[in-house]
């Protein structure tokens, strides 16, 4: 078919009208996670030198502090286990932050440097737990009975973790043994 004007030959180039194509709805799509680019940065001595001193300077837990300054927990723990000169410098600012804490303790302002000893070095700082029990006060207990009442005195007086810290099994650290008031110490 030839066109003989130029109105004919703009009709052959012309597209015949074309229904609007039905739009499909989709589901939404997770979106996608980025992907890490290459390996992770190496922890530099200068890495580990500033989480020393954030150490040395909070008094925060090791491992925390390390994921602060962007070590993940696995490279940490490893790190911790594999590498000596790694645990040794973190081990050594723990070390530290404890010594100027026990001197602030000593030096008068102590309240916050003793509340964090207490909490973080438990079995060298916290208060230790003594229970005195008379002896005609357990003279018609059965075994079980005692231990239910200790129970109850030690977690009402909010010493659970301390006793357990300084209990070996189901030893006692102090038993009164006279109405005098003599005791027998089981350190």
């Amino acid at each position: 078919m030839t066109a003989k004007t130029e109105k004919d030959a703009l009709d052959l180039l012309k597209v015949p009208e074309q229904e609007p194509t039905p739009t499909v709805k989709t589901k939404a799509r997770k979106p996608l996670k980025p992907l890490p680019l290459g390996r992770p940065p190496e922890i530099t001595p200068e890495v580990i030198t500033q989480i020393c001193e954030k150490i040395k300077a909070s008094g925060a837990y090791p491992q925390i502090v390390a994921q602060s300054m962007g070590m993940p927990q696995t490279t940490y723990e490893k790190r911790m286990r594999d590498d000596f000169e790694f645990r040794r410098a973190i081990e050594s600012a723990g070390a530290a932050c404890e010594v100027r804490l026990a001197e602030r303790v000593s030096e008068g302002g102590w309240n916050a440097a003793a509340w964090i000893l207490e909490r973080t070095k438990a079995q060298r700082y916290a208060p230790k737990a003594y229970i005195a029990i008379d002896a005609r006060t357990i003279e018609g207990m059965s075994d079980r009975d005692l231990e239910q009442g200790v129970r109850g005195i030690v977690m009402r007086r909010g010493l659970g973790n301390a006793v357990n810290s300084e209990m070996d099994g189901d030893t006692p650290i102090e038993v009164v043994s006279a109405p005098d008031g003599g005791s027998e110490s089981l350190d």
